[in-house]
């Protein structure tokens, strides 16, 4: 059983998920004035992992960037529709600190161990 994920309980070292969730694709824009060469996808590790990776060159420095974080459902239709969660957070602001908004907190918790974008805006052009 792997932990890494899962808080653990006060009694047990480890908690099975009861909710488990399958990323099957990941869509990146972004406006071509200020970023090029934008790759973005998601790799099967095996049947319960996946790595997503997101890689970019930035044309000019990022003093004010945000994401726009969507969940679809596949309805019966065998169509995505949205699905609970529609929500926009500054990623300077939450790596700051200055912003405690949920789904951005969360996000940077789970993105701060695996990226090198860890300190706080303006990220500069290399």
């Amino acid at each position: 059983m792997d932990c890494d994920l899962v808080l653990p309980l006060a009694n047990t070292s480890c908690a099975d998920p009861k909710i488990v969730y399958k990323i099957k694709s990941a869509e990146c824009t972004a406006n071509p004035e200020r970023v090029e060469n934008i790759t973005c996808s998601i790799k099967a590790v095996n049947w319960n992992k996946s790595v997503g990776q997101l890689d970019f060159d930035l044309v000019v420095p990022l003093h004010n960037c945000s994401i726009q974080f969507e969940v679809f459902k596949k309805g019966y239709s065998n169509q995505y529709h949205p699905f609970l969660i529609n929500a926009t957070f500054n990623v300077c602001d939450i790596i700051a600190k200055r912003s405690f908004f949920s789904y951005g907190t969360l996000w940077f918790k789970l993105v701060r161990e695996y990226t090198n974008a860890n300190h706080t805006c303006p990220f500069e052009v290399n």
